[in-house]
């Protein structure tokens, strides 16, 4: 649930350029540079978020089950794999209710955004889930007595587990798949999950075993290869607009059908604006179809649009890779240092830091988007970056802490460069800018 997927990261981009490798050898296209970068942004988002909340979890499980008077002993083999089974099992609730509840849905979402399935979906985790939904859910395992260590240990080597079943190299006809997926969940399983056919939809919940799927009835084998994505197709490559994207489509909704009955009905107004957030996403867009929001593009004016795009010849933008990576490359940089070196920085240098992490997310996915206002954000970056360099240097300091200080300054006028450069360049012209993430 939190660390243990991040020492698992370095290893999961070895197995993603296998699969390129795999993919290239047979002529398959199943990825491309800008969709494989918007997962990993994502992913590095929801990493950002456990940093802060991570800890408090792991304190508020302790307390909680400091509490409960039959807590199983840590010390037995035998509360391991336990633990494991009651995260799994946990995870199955959680998961379903993510499907079928709108805000959590809103949230969840962000994991199905991507039309591609490939290893690097996986990265693509859903932040808002992390940092506030998934913990009540839980709760069960304090009340069951799981001690805290064996149980975020479990539930992190399920979430790493869980990386792995999202590709298209493993066959649904390979009788070794067939075997492990009577009891496991596997790649063909997963795929399904993904699907956004109707007899898809809301199915194989299961992480890491399958049987809860089998045993409350939302079990689905893979009859055909789906379409992946979510219906409402995201038209950005930036993690921050795109874990927004469904709240602001919602809160749209919601306002649009309370305003139809006016305030002179508070409560009826209220209620309908309260549904929006508590029905299932197909009811919601059931409800859409037969009472449509003016304000929202249909899936039929957004395939409309695609159709004459492509009739027309014109090609979505191209962000400047050159200038991308170069945004990139602190940001990886900083995630390194702030994620595997020790001490970690505290107080008001690690929320400094964080907040020079979450502007370069927001740096790199407006460079993906190949948007104007990239040298605002790069700017931005700079700025904050000496400001907390000089934050640093009023304090009395010692060499690691001039070394941080230094390396500030230098990266800060890094980011001042990528601004003068990007504001000479040529960049393309807005237009529909990126019309999904999985295209090239």
């Amino acid at each position: 649930m939190g660390n243990v997927v991040a020492y698992a990261i370095p290893f999961f981009f070895l197995i993603l350029g296998l699969e390129g490798i795999w993919a290239r050898r047979r002529g398959l296209k199943i990825m491309s540079a800008r969709a494989t970068l918007a997962n990993a942004l994502t992913g590095l988002l929801e990493r950002l978020i456990l940093i802060f909340n991570f800890g408090f979890l792991f304190w508020a499980y302790s307390r909680l089950s400091q509490s409960i008077p039959w807590v199983w002993p840590s010390q037995s083999l035998w509360v391991w794999p336990a633990a494991f089974l009651v995260s799994d099992f946990l995870y199955y609730f959680l998961h379903r209710a993510h499907h079928r509840i709108g805000f959590l849905w809103a949230a969840h979402v962000v994991h199905h955004q991507s039309e591609e399935m490939n290893f690097s979906v996986g990265l693509r985790t859903a932040p808002l889930q992390a940092l506030v939904f998934s913990a009540p859910f839980y709760l069960p395992a304090v009340l069951m007595g799981v001690p805290p260590l064996p149980f975020f240990v479990a539930n992190g080597v399920m979430n790493s587990l869980q990386l792995l079943v999202h590709t298209r190299a493993a066959s649904k006809d390979s009788r070794f798949w067939r075997g492990v997926g009577v009891v496991f969940n596997t790649p063909s399983h997963h795929r399904v999950h993904h699907g956004q056919e109707s007899q898809y939809l809301d199915r194989n919940y299961g992480a890491f075993f399958i049987i809860w799927d089998k045993l409350f009835g939302s079990f689905q084998p893979e009859s055909a290869e789906p379409t992946y994505g979510a219906r409402h197709r995201l038209r950005t490559a930036n993690p921050i607009r795109a874990v927004a994207d469904e709240y602001i489509r919602m809160w749209m909704i919601a306002q649009a059908w309370a305003s139809r009955l006016g305030w002179s009905r508070p409560l009826s107004a209220i209620r309908v604006w309260l549904s929006v957030w508590l029905m299932s996403p197909e009811s919601l867009e059931a409800r859409l179809a037969r009472e449509p929001v003016q304000e929202l593009a249909s899936p039929d004016e957004h395939r409309a649009h695609r159709q004459a795009s492509r009739h027309a010849g014109l090609e979505i933008p191209q962000p400047n890779w050159v200038l991308s990576l170069l945004a990139l490359l602190p940001l990886a940089t900083g995630f390194f240092l702030l994620y595997y070196l020790n001490p970690r920085p505290e107080g008001l240098v690690l929320i400094g830091i964080a907040v020079y992490l979450l502007l370069g997310l927001q740096a790199v996915g407006v460079a993906l988007d190949a948007s104007r206002k990239f040298y605002i954000w790069e700017w931005g970056r700079g700025a904050w970056l000496m400001s907390l360099a000089l934050l640093v240097a009023q304090a009395p300091i010692g060499e690691s802490d001039l070394n941080l200080v230094t390396g500030a300054a230098v990266i800060s006028l890094w980011h001042v460069g990528l601004a003068l450069y990007s504001q000479r360049m040529m960049w393309p012209s807005r237009g529909w800018r990126v019309q999904s993430v999985s295209a090239e």
